[in-house]
């Protein structure tokens, strides 16, 4: 049985896309799966995986050194077939394995050079400059590894097979295992209240002024639920005091399966990013796929790669991000006719379980694996 070994410092040990996908499909493939981390939550075996947590440090540049140098300790000690790290801090860890005549795979979650230009601790003079820095070195240390797995086609692939020709991309898709014992909604026409849902972290970036703005517009039927916690207390604080906070119902970050009773409350799903920093580019968010699978028609923006959904699926929909009175309106059209908020409801759960579904995209990650420890053993 060959031992895999997954990676991060970052990543709660539950993380979605790290454990419950890919950790837990490559367990059942009959993979010795082992995955490290840093949450000091201790040791545990969990869904067929042995979970091994490094402990806890505070702060960035303790979380980069110290953990980092904790995780490649561990990493040596359990003498793994193929490595597949997570976090873009842990570059070094990868590239000091790889000189030791490992398989390394680095899962890339995001176009974090793209990303640090966005990042408000770093003094704004400093941002461009440490982005070319960080791609550079990125880069540099990807032409090196096995692989390189991406969440989406959309400028990540093209990015990194300036360095690596090994580029698969692994989709957020649902994993529909997760999922059971759906409702069917019902029409809205004549409820008292209408929700709307955003879950994710909370960020004006991420679209947060405005989904407060289309909540103000409406009228008092609406209700917007936020779930998930806020990028920086800057921003909450913020929110807090604009007039839509009023008809806002935080429920902060919550687990898995207080998730999915949300979900199942909910009637409208919200994807209102800003085009900036990686946003510019549609990408595909879980939360897309599950608003789908829960029965919400999603309201996305009109740039990048999202009117293209729009138009091959009649699911989601999508006006200018900012334009709060255009939005506003294509929320009262969805919600008046029942017949059509219920077609839209039930095709949008059908189009997930018939296309954007976690298993084919966890065939494609065995099937390389399969590759690089066939490569290896040539």
């Amino acid at each position: 049985m060959n031992k895999i070994c997954h990676l991060t410092t970052v990543h709660p040990r539950n993380d979605i896309r790290v454990f419950y996908k890919e950790c837990m499909s490559l367990a059942n493939f009959g993979y010795d799966i082992n995955l490290v981390v840093a949450d000091g939550k201790g040791d545990e075996f969990i869904g067929g995986v042995k979970v091994y947590d490094i402990g806890k440090q505070q702060g960035r540049l303790k979380r980069f050194f110290l953990s980092s140098l904790g995780c490649y300790k561990k990493a040596l000690e359990l003498n793994a077939s193929i490595y597949h790290f997570h976090d873009p801090e842990l570059l070094f860890v990868g590239l000091a394995l790889k000189l030791k005549g490992f398989n390394v795979v680095f899962d890339s979650h995001e176009l974090t050079g793209r990303q640090i230009k966005r990042k408000y601790y770093i003094p704004k003079l400093l941002r461009n400059i440490t982005s070319s820095v960080f791609e550079s070195i990125e880069l540099g240390i990807s032409k090196r590894l096995d692989a390189i797995v991406v969440p989406q086609e959309a400028e990540m692939v093209s990015y990194f097979e300036q360095s690596n020709t090994k580029v698969q991309v692994l989709s957020n898709y649902v994993s529909l295992s997760e999922y059971k014992n759906f409702e069917s909604k019902r029409g809205l026409s004549n409820r008292r209240s209408i929700k709307l849902l955003y879950s994710g972290t909370i960020s004006n970036d991420r679209g947060l002024s405005n989904m407060l703005d289309i909540i103000e517009y409406l009228d008092e039927r609406f209700q917007l639920i936020l779930v998930g916690s806020f990028a920086s207390k800057i921003e909450q604080e913020q929110a807090k005091k604009h007039l839509g906070w009023q008809k806002v119902d935080y429920r902060g970050l919550l687990e898995r399966c207080e998730l999915s009773g949300v979900y199942q409350e909910a009637d409208l799903g919200l994807i209102l990013f800003n085009p900036v920093g990686q946003y510019k580019v549609s990408t595909s968010p879980l939360k897309l796929f599950e608003y789908l699978l829960y029965g919400m028609p999603v309201i996305t923006p009109n740039y990048g790669s999202w009117p293209d959904f729009q138009i091959k699926h009649k699911v989601t929909f999508g006006e200018d991000v900012s334009n709060f009175t255009a939005l506003g309106e294509l929320i009262y059209n969805l919600v008046e006719s029942d017949e059509k908020y219920c077609s839209i409801s039930q095709d949008g759960r059908d189009v997930v379980q018939r296309l954007y579904n976690w298993g084919n995209e966890s065939l494609k990650l065995n099937r390389l694996y399969e590759q690089i420890l066939g490569e290896h053993n040539e």
